[in-house]
C-alpha cells in the first residue's frame, strides 16, 4: 500500500476521533517549516520520509530549538518498518509512542491519548531528550 493511502487512512481515523485540525505534510522540510510557523499538539511521523528518515527527523525535533520551538512535543511514529532495530532507534531518539502498520484505529487512539493526555515526564540530558524511560541517573533533569 502506498504512503498516500496510509496518510488518508490515518487522516480518516483522526477525523473519527474528532481531531479536525490536521496539518499534513509530505517532506521533513515542509514539517520543519510548519512547526516553526505554528503550534502543534502532536506529531505523527513515519519512518520512511523524503530527505531524511523518521528517526533523523525526531532527532532534529528534540535537539534543534532554532528549528522546532517545542522540543517536548509528543511524537508518535507510525510505520511499516517495525523491526526491533527501528523501534530501538526511535525510542533512543525520543519518540513517545510507536505503532506498526497495518494499524488498528483503536491502537492509534490509545497512543494519542497516552501521548497527549498522560504524558511521561520529559528528560533533558547530555545525550537524550525525550519521554522518561525509567529511573533518573546522575546528570539528568526533568522539564518543568
Amino acid at each position: 500500500m502506498t504512503a498516500d493511502f496510509f496518510r488518508l487512512l490515518i487522516k480518516n481515523a483522526l477525523t473519527g476521533f474528532q481531531i479536525t485540525k490536521v496539518n499534513e505534510v509530505v517532506s521533513a522540510m515542509d514539517a520543519f517549516q510548519a512547526m516553526y510557523a505554528g503550534t502543534f499538539d502532536l506529531l505523527l511521523v513515519d519512518y520512511q520520509m523524503l530527505e531524511i528518515n523518521g528517526v533523523e527527523f525526531i532527532r532534529h525535533v528534540r535537539w534543534s530549538p532554532e528549528v522546532v520551538p517545542d522540543l517536548t512535543i509528543p511524537i508518535i511514529m507510525v510505520t511499516d518498518f517495525a523491526e526491533r532495530s527501528v523501534v530501538v532507534k526511535a525510542r533512543e531518539t525520543g519518540v513517545n509512542e510507536f505503532i506498526g502498520k497495518p494499524l488498528e484505529h483503536i491502537d492509534l487512539y490509545k497512543r494519542i491519548l497516552s501521548a497527549v493526555h498522560s504524558p511521561r515526564s520529559f528528560v533533558f540530558s547530555s545525550d537524550y531528550r525525550g519521554p522518561d524511560r525509567g529511573p533518573i541517573s546522575g546528570g539528568c533533569k526533568l522539564a518543568t
